[in-house]
């Protein structure tokens, strides 16, 4: 729901020559059983059920939303032995050919509490619903019973970049977002009218998706989607987004671990325009939640970015922070990148931060923005920046803006940006973005 109408939010840009002239223009073969992939049922008579339940799976049934036609999705399993006496399995069943098993060794022997994980694939060819059962089988008698639903959907207009989002692993008590992009790849517009995730107490949530919301052919939309997982294990999960009275689903998927998560705010850090021969800072930290989290070192792969404030090893407890400078100083003109990677004895070992920026030469410009308050009750506003129309914004403060007027510096010649502001209420919650305003540099 937005708070706020982005058209309370319309602005002047004014472009300022020099010091004072300031001008306002807006994604089988048969069985064997020592392949690491098993497709298609197992021939042969119907196994009897064992009825001691001696192997037990998380999660206890497997559900794929909204799989396009054509495509295939995976979804992970473990399978844990939890009677009293050695396990072996020796054969699998599955009841429908469009399920496959994949990573799974056979024989697979399993000692009581000793657990094996592999995962299950679902690929449609033809739209509708489809019910099976993965059935784990040892000398004729089924050990444990997985059940599968699958549901296929027509070949979608609207493609998820990346088609599934893997946010292993995770410690416990700690979050890790990624981000995900809808891509219009249609000819007509499309409204993005729901995204829901199944089962909704899976730990994972979605932020920074305003629904509904119409996307042009061609445009696209991102957001983040954020693993907080409260136990340890495999979790999965569905994302699925409905557009044009059909529905995609985007996997997700996250191990959690007993260690501590590491993580770096923000995770991107754009310098925009630097001048050749000059040098600019911006602040960021590692952020610690879990467990205590004891920081090695730190590189970058870029002799035009540098990082300063820390000494290694450092160790951080969890819920606290520690800030360093982040530093590009191009030494030529055109776009820079690089990465920050710190390691860790966190769950997922190596954290990074991307950077970006671009190196000028010659003349730079000012662009002074300014915009009508929002007729809401708000604490600040954001300010973004493309280079593109309609989509690839960038925030460019650090904080919020409780102005209602922003200046862009150090911008090259013979460029054109694209802005859009954004605003705040007091609870952190973000409007959607106002007009855009064109600005072209001479």
């Amino acid at each position: 729901m937005h708070l706020f109408s982005p058209s309370t939010l319309r602005f002047i840009a004014c472009l300022m020559f020099g010091a004072g002239l300031i001008l306002c223009p807006r994604f089988s073969p048969a069985q064997s059983v020592r392949s690491d992939s098993f497709d298609a049922a197992t021939p042969g008579a119907a196994p009897k059920t064992k009825k001691s339940g001696t192997l037990s799976f998380q999660p206890r049934s497997l559900w794929f939303h909204g799989i396009p036609v054509g495509q295939t999705s995976y979804l992970p399993v473990s399978v844990t032995n939890t009677g009293t006496s050695q396990l072996t399995v020796r054969r699998l069943d599955l009841g429908n050919p469009r399920f496959g098993v994949q990573r799974l060794m056979l024989p697979l022997r399993l000692n009581p509490g000793q657990s094996a994980k592999f995962r299950v694939s679902f690929g449609p060819q033809s739209q509708g619903s489809i019910d099976a059962q993965l059935a784990l089988i040892s000398n004729g008698n089924r050990i444990g019973n997985l059940p599968l639903h699958g549901a296929a959907a027509a070949p979608p207009v609207l493609n998820p970049v990346p088609a599934r989002l893997d946010f292993s692993p995770v410690g416990i008590g700690g979050t890790r977002t990624l981000s995900e992009k809808l891509i219009n790849r249609g000819k007509t517009s499309v409204t993005v009218r729901e995204a829901n995730l199944s089962p909704a107490a899976s730990g994972f949530t979605i932020s920074k998706l305003h629904l509904p919301i119409t996307l042009p052919a061609g445009y696209s939309v991102t957001f983040d989607v954020s693993f907080s997982p409260k136990s340890s294990g495999a979790h999965s999960a569905s994302l699925s987004v409905l557009a044009a009275g059909r529905r995609l689903s985007i996997p997700l998927q996250g191990t959690a671990g007993d260690g501590g998560t590491l993580t770096i705010s923000p995770r991107t850090l754009n310098f925009g325009n630097v001048g050749v021969g000059t040098s600019k800072n911006q602040p960021a930290a590692l952020v610690v939640t879990g467990s205590q989290v004891t920081v090695t070192a730190a590189t970058v792969n870029s002799s035009e970015f540098a990082l300063s404030g820390l000494s290694f090893p450092l160790t951080i407890k969890p819920g606290h922070s520690v800030p360093f400078v982040a530093t590009f100083a191009p030494q030529s003109g055109g776009a820079a990148s690089a990465d920050f990677s710190f390691r860790s004895n966190a769950a997922d070992r190596t954290a990074t931060e991307a950077l970006s920026g671009t190196g000028t030469v010659g003349s730079t410009y000012s662009v002074k923005l300014s915009w009508q308050a929002s007729t809401s009750k708000v604490a600040g506003y954001n300010i973004y920046r493309s280079n593109k129309s309609g989509n690839g914004y960038q925030r460019l403060n650090n904080t919020l803006d409780r102005l209602t007027t922003f200046s862009d510096k150090d911008l090259p010649a013979d460029s054109t940006f694209y802005y859009v502001t954004t605003a705040v209420d007091s609870a952190g919650k973000e409007s959607g973005y106002s007009n855009q305003v064109v600005v072209k540099l001479p």
